[in-house]
């Protein structure tokens, strides 16, 4: 019984881990994210003259 039991602590802690891991996955990510929405709204409200950015409503996902 005591056995099984530290199986199972040891289990609860990987899991923990992982959930620690992919929530700092998913804040960087959400990080970037963010970032990035703030770039191509300053493109679409302020415009830019430099041809080096790229046409942002040419290059939106299409949606499904």
């Amino acid at each position: 019984m005591a056995e099984r039991i530290r199986e199972l602590e040891v289990e609860r802690d990987q899991q923990r881990s992982q959930i620690e891991e992919l929530t700092t996955q998913m804040a960087i990510e959400k990080s970037g994210n963010e970032a990035r929405f703030q770039r191509l709204e300053a493109l679409l409200f302020h415009g830019s003259s430099s041809s080096s950015v790229p046409n942002v409503a040419q290059h939106r996902p299409h949606p499904e």
